[in-house]
């Protein structure tokens, strides 16, 4: 990509921040790791290491005291690959482990007074899961990839300065395949892109979702 664009515009035109979100986001957090609970020098664990954590602690739970998935058996595989992924998806929610009973008690009440079903005993679990994994992550000065967008985005959120400074890098911001942004990605980008104004979005409409 770097090449790509030097290629069109010569090679002191190129950005100085060009890569994918993790990346780019990883740089922000490692400036200023504080913002998550984290010291300089931590490390990123990568989707297998959290399942590896998330297997790990439901391992420690007795299986009587697991929720009954709808399908599979209380412990097995696909039961712990769905409670990492439901982690992922708070963090991708900018869901805190301090956040998470509220907005879980609240996915629930939302999802039963339209009649949908919803698992709510799976979902508790995840709420306390999810607790003592952020634990064990800043026990090992490690974040995992939600961190490195769900912390530094909470604390552009947050606090002023922090995003003052920040937004104030950044003469414009380009984001590609924006069809498929999260919530905090998409929140970052236009956090970002505050100071300047300047914000281009590139996406396919043959991808997205009306």
């Amino acid at each position: 990509m770097r090449k790509r664009i030097g290629d069109v515009l010569g090679p002191y035109s190129v950005p100085t921040w060009l890569g994918t979100f993790h990346a780019l986001a990883a740089r922000q957090l490692r400036a200023e790791p504080e913002v998550a609970q984290l010291r300089s020098g931590f490390d990123i664990r990568d989707a297998e290491d959290s399942l590896a954590i998330v297997r790990r602690l439901i391992r420690t739970v007795p299986k009587e005291k697991l929720p009954v998935p709808q399908e599979g058996a209380p412990g097995d595989a696909r039961q712990i690959k769905k409670m990492a992924e439901r982690i992922a998806r708070l963090k991708e929610d900018l869901i805190t482990p301090v956040a998470a009973f509220a907005h879980v008690e609240s996915l629930i009440r939302r999802r039963q007074s339209a009649n949908l079903h919803v698992d709510h005993e799976s979902w508790r679990f995840v709420v306390g899961l999810y607790g003592r994994y952020q634990a064990i992550l800043r026990e090992q000065n490690a974040a995992d990839f939600g961190d490195l967008l769900m912390w530094p985005t909470l604390a552009m959120l947050h606090d002023a300065e922090y995003h003052r400074r920040w937004s104030a890098r950044f003469t414009a911001v380009m984001a590609d395949e924006f069809q498929d942004v999260n919530r905090a990605q998409y929140l970052w980008l236009t956090l970002l892109s505050r100071t300047s104004g300047e914000l281009f979005c590139v996406g396919d409409d043959s991808q997205s979702i009306l």
